[in-house]
C-alpha cells in the first residue's frame, strides 16, 4: 500500500473552484479534488486562515448554482470534515515557531500557509504565486510546484473523468 501523500493546495483552489479562473480552471481543480479523494492522498486544511474564509465564501455561494454546490459539497465531504484526508491545522496550535524559520522572504500574507504546511509534514504545496514559490524552494523550507505544471502531472498519472 503506498504512502499518502500531503498537499498543501494554495488559495488558487477557491478560486478556481467559484469559477473565478474561468471554467477550464474549475473543471481541472474539481477533477484534481475527485481524483486526491480516491488516492491514498490528502490535503493541509489550515483552519483560522484566509484559506478557510475562501472555503467558507465557496460554501456561502454554493446554493447560487449546481456547479457550486457540487464543487462545495465535494470539498466538504472529501476533505474538510474528513478527517482521513484533510489535516486540520489550527493557527493556535502545532504551528512550527516563526522564529526559528527564515521566513523573512515569503510574502507575509503566504506565512500562515507555510506555517500549516510544516506543520502538517505537507510534501509539497502548490500556488500560483511566483514569488511565494520562489522564497520556498531558495530556503529549501518545503518542496513547491505552480498549480499548472502539479495538475497536469498528477492527472497525467492518475488520470480521472470530469465530474460536469
Amino acid at each position: 500500500m503506498k504512502k499518502a501523500r500531503i498537499f498543501c493546495l494554495d488559495e488558487w483552489l477557491f478560486h478556481d473552484l467559484l469559477g473565478e479562473n474561468g471554467k477550464v480552471c474549475q473543471r481541472e481543480t474539481t477533477r484534481l479534488l475527485t481524483t486526491i479523494h480516491k488516492q491514498c492522498d490528502r490535503i493541509v486544511v489550515p483552519w483560522e486562515s484566509p484559506w478557510a474564509q475562501k472555503a467558507y465564501k465557496l460554501i456561502k455561494y454554493s446554493s447560487n448554482s449546481p456547479i457550486l454546490r457540487n464543487v462545495a459539497k465535494l470539498l466538504s465531504s472529501a476533505f474538510l470534515w474528513n478527517t482521513n484526508k484533510g489535516i486540520s491545522i489550527y493557527s493556535s496550535k502545532g504551528s512550527p515557531n516563526p522564529e526559528t524559520m527564515d521566513m523573512e522572504e515569503i510574502p507575509e500574507e503566504d506565512r500562515y500557509l507555510v506555517r500549516a504546511a510544516l506543520a502538517a509534514g505537507a510534501s509539497l504545496l502548490v500556488t500560483t504565486d511566483e514569488k511565494l514559490l520562489e522564497a520556498i524552494q531558495k530556503h529549501d523550507l518545503l518542496k513547491g510546484e505552480h498549480r499548472d505544471s502539479f495538475i497536469k502531472g498528477y492527472e497525467a498519472f492518475f488520470g480521472e473523468k470530469p465530474l460536469f
